[in-house]
């Protein structure tokens, strides 16, 4: 079906064609928690290029579009890097942020926080200290409105690029969404509507445009907003995360037939997915499948590190012991590079993340789906050599590859490899501005959704563990000896 819909939306192969065709990109937009990150490429060619963010926020990397909105003292809604630069100087916890949480958590409680003070009540609080309507600012608007804000700055870039000025271009958008999003019907539904709508709003929208036309234009177009796979028309699809995330691997040298699993450190959530690498290896042709075992967006996520940096710095940010963003992000790197200048104090703060890690590896959440796998491939032996590639903007948090070696279940006595995902050749990372390991899903979502390795997520995944072998029934010795 995806062959069919490739011929339909681009044509099959023809001969010399007019240098002024149009030219088809595919841009990958893994749509995050705390920030966005863009990548994309010519279809047909092969470099793979990220987009770099002049935004100049010293507290977002430059390739990171930050997955905020904020209201200022006019009342006016801001989005993306105009929200950031306006909530810089303000506590950490302010403006309409981890909107993925709050729309999850709006339609399946088992993606809302715990705890009293989650992302949702913090969202409706800041909507009515500023005197918004919560119906009209719901969490799918403004989801909608920051993606089609992410689409347009992903537009601009590329046409600016020195190779595509003043060529006309044909985009195609693939978002990211977490597996277990895409086996819960509900959830699903709410984010490809959520998916088409920014597409609908970003292609009925001037090329310059205040957000106050955005809101007008975000209404005249939800009639329209229907997501449809299947049209060749349709520039917008909704791909798992985690098999975007993979693959820079199975594209390497380095990978292996057998057992593996992603863990994505986000801003709010963590996705732990687990899969078997299956498929006659040889030496022309390599046919690689992934079989997805279990996945699982976890409502856990860097904020409760956040949290114990802020508590940390409560007694220098201020009379009130508020720490703004950068304040938080700024002591977080000097802990990772263990360069804190209060080394006493630096110890204790490594201490309570080491712990803080090592609660969320003893979780219901990350064991249970774990155990899930494994009731996919029943024999302990199999679970003895995992490989664990990590990710996000928590990989490189103090003793995440320590906590996360350890296996799930005590009777293994093993330490399972952990590693990053390994970077492609052609990746261009804009002179190192962004480095490969943040961009590992953005890299996997611009490659068009036909070429993407084969893969059965876990709602459809067979049961892989091998059939007993036969018991042979020996005869009693009197059988066998007849007196």
């Amino acid at each position: 079906m995806l062959k069919q819909l490739w011929d339909k939306m681009w044509g099959k192969p023809r001969g010399i064609q007019e240098t002024r065709r149009v030219i088809p990109i595919q841009v990958g937009l893994d749509f995050g928690t705390s920030c966005t990150k863009i990548a994309y490429s010519e279809i047909g060619g092969r470099l793979f290029r990220a987009v770099v963010f002049n935004h100049l926020l010293p507290h977002v990397p430059a390739f990171a579009l930050p997955s905020v909105l904020a209201i200022d003292e006019k009342g006016e809604l801001l989005v993306g890097i105009q929200a950031a630069r306006f909530l810089r100087q303000q506590s950490w916890l302010e403006g309409l942020q981890r909107l993925k949480m709050v729309v999850a958590g709006k339609y399946d409680l088992a993606y809302r926080e715990a705890n009293e003070a989650n992302t949702e009540a913090i969202h409706l609080d800041y909507l009515k200290r500023h005197g918004k309507d919560p119906d009209f600012y719901s969490p799918e608007r403004l989801t909608a409105i920051f993606l089609a804000y992410a689409m347009r700055q992903a537009r601009k870039a590329i046409e600016q690029a020195p190779e595509y000025k003043g060529r006309q271009l044909d985009l195609t958008f693939n978002i990211c969404m977490p597996i277990d999003h895409l086996q819960n019907n509900q959830v699903k539904s709410v984010f490809e509507q959520i998916f088409a709508w920014a597409w609908a709003i970003e292609k009925n929208s001037p090329r310059n445009i205040g957000t106050a036309e955005v809101l007008e234009i975000s209404e005249t177009t939800r009639s329209l907003a229907i997501y449809q796979p299947d049209n060749p028309e349709n520039r917008v699809f909704a791909v798992p995360e985690a098999v975007a995330e993979t693959a820079s691997y199975l594209i390497s040298l380095e990978k292996i037939p057998g057992l593996h699993a992603v863990i994505d450190f986000g801003a709010g959530t963590t996705d732990v997915s687990i899969f078997n690498l299956r498929g006659h290896f040889g030496l022309r042709d390599e046919e690689l499948q992934q079989f997805w075992y279990a996945a699982r967006n976890i409502p856990w996520g860097m904020v409760h590190i956040e949290r114990l940096v802020a508590a940390h710095l409560g007694s220098i940010c201020g009379e009130e012991g508020i720490c703004s963003s950068q304040e938080v992000a700024d002591c977080l790197a000097r802990c990772q590079n263990n360069s804190e200048s209060n080394l006493t104090s630096a110890a204790a703060l490594r201490g309570e993340i080491n712990q803080k890690l090592a609660e969320f590896h003893e979780s219901a959440g990350y064991r249970s789906t774990w155990a899930k796998a494994y009731g996919r491939l029943s024999r302990q032996t199999a679970w003895e050599r995992v490989q664990v590639f990590i990710g996000g903007g928590g990989a490189q948090a103090p003793y995440v590859s320590q906590v996360f070696s350890e296996p799930w279940w005590p009777n293994l006595r093993t330490r399972y490899q952990v590693s990053l995902l390994p970077e492609p050749a052609n990746y261009d990372a804009v002179g190192g501005k962004a480095p490969f390991q943040r961009m590992a899903v953005a890299y996997g979502l611009a490659i068009p959704l036909p070429q993407i390795c084969e893969h059965v997520l876990p709602e459809d995944c067979p049961n892989h563990t091998p059939a007993p072998l036969p018991i042979r029934e020996i005869p009693h010795h009197e059988e066998l000896y007849d007196t």
